[in-house]
């Protein structure tokens, strides 16, 4: 709960500004390559509160280096608890690209995924 009141005051400093933008997500790359499974378990969750928040324009700025760090620890947490926080994040990514009012189509749901896995960025 205290996240969420947390990413929510977060989303509102940050958006449009690009130096709060960059100290944010700094701080959220290094909390999900620390060492300790619970800084990145809450770095994972406060990653996809802020996501929820501030979407479509943190997976338009970060869309590289989000897609790989999801992956990246999709492959290597061994914890079934960190996997579903992977993708529960990778799921607020997504969801930045979902119109917010109303049930998507199936189109729109394709192109969202595809969106994430973008030959662009080398995902495919």
């Amino acid at each position: 709960m205290y996240l969420a009141m947390i990413a929510e005051s977060v989303a509102q400093q940050i958006k449009g500004t690009s130096s709060q933008y960059e100290e944010t997500f700094a701080l959220i790359f290094a909390g999900l390559s620390d060492e300790h499974p619970r800084v990145r378990y809450n770095a994972l969750t406060f990653l996809g509160l802020i996501l929820n928040k501030t979407s479509p324009e943190s997976q338009n700025r970060y869309h590289e280096k989000l897609v790989a760090v999801i992956l990246k620890m999709m492959a290597q947490e061994d914890l079934i608890k960190m996997k579903a926080q992977v993708m529960s994040a990778a799921c607020s990514f997504v969801a930045g690209f979902l119109p917010e009012d109303a049930e998507p189509t199936p189109q729109q749901r394709k192109e969202a995924k595809e969106k994430f896995v973008s030959p662009q960025y080398g995902y495919a």
